[in-house]
């Protein structure tokens, strides 16, 4: 089941809400072994084997829904970690679940939300690797402040008494996602894409390729301001792949709004909100 996208969270009393992890979205079927694997069905358990371990000790068979991530030094999920974690094996894995979709052999796609989350508390032991996510009810907005103030992904909000439907992407579910802005200069585009950077006491940094809906009137704005070849760009970290790209002098800035700085220094899920000049 595959969360909607909104702005703004939102109070309702017929809504749960939970935070929203940052890893990687993971099926756990226990039937007569345990197979865990991601939504597109890539398998996770040579990639994850204490996961997958823990998960060895639940004696009821059943399929559990939730995210696998890896947390930071101060007990946030971290996708730049995780995503090394298989070249590194550095951290600590842990499967959070959210859903349960059966239980003994017997579908419970067809109960309500609520009804699932409680069987999960009751059914879900006290292991290393895999934890019950739980939730708050009726007050979205208060816990969409408190995990913004923290800097953590966002929240997810559940309609109380919404089925399940698998590979639905569904209203039942939102998500809502928590963001930074800074002000980045443009140093080119490419391809429907803005070239960023930040200024910094010796000049530029790259920061990344941020997606954006070139208007007509933007590309005018581009051409205005002057064009240099790739070897006289002098940004620190610009990519050699963006030779060929269309750069222009510093000069023309933009607001960009992102969910976090990867540990390359780079800006994680951005977008350019619009130019400044």
């Amino acid at each position: 089941m595959i969360p909607t996208l909104i702005k703004q969270p939102f109070d309702d009393p017929e809504w749960i809400y939970e935070l929203k992890w940052d890893g990687y979205r993971a099926v756990a079927e226990i039937l007569n072994q345990v197979d865990l694997y991601s939504r597109n069905n890539y398998s996770f358990n040579e990639r994850f084997p204490a996961v997958r371990d823990s998960l060895g000790k639940i004696k009821h068979d059943c399929i559990l829904d939730g995210e696998i991530v890896l947390l930071d030094d101060n007990g946030k999920s971290n996708f730049d970690k995780i995503r090394n974690f298989w070249r590194t094996r550095k951290g600590y894995p842990v499967f959070y679940v959210f859903d349960i979709l059966t239980y003994k052999k017997k579908s419970l796609l067809d109960k309500p939300l609520i009804y699932r989350k409680e069987l999960l508390k009751d059914v879900l032991p006290d292991l290393p690797n895999v934890k019950y996510v739980d939730y708050v009810e009726e007050c979205g907005i208060q816990f969409f402040g408190l995990c913004r103030k923290q800097e953590l992904e966002g929240i997810v909000a559940k309609r109380r008494d919404s089925r399940y439907v698998p590979g639905i992407r569904t209203n039942n579910w939102l998500k809502i996602k928590t963001s930074r802005k800074i002000t980045a200069v443009v140093a080119g585009h490419i391809n429907g894409y803005l070239i960023v950077c930040e200024e910094i006491e010796t000049g530029f940094r790259y920061i990344g390729c941020v997606r954006y809906g070139l208007r007509k009137a933007d590309y005018k704005l581009l051409t205005e301001f002057q064009p240099v070849r790739f070897d006289e760009v002098k940004i620190e970290r610009l990519p050699q792949q963006y030779n060929g790209a269309v750069f222009i002098r510093p000069g023309l800035k933009c607001e960009v709004e992102f969910l976090e700085w990867q540990g390359d220094g780079t800006v994680r899920h951005a977008s350019v909100n619009r130019l400044i000049v």
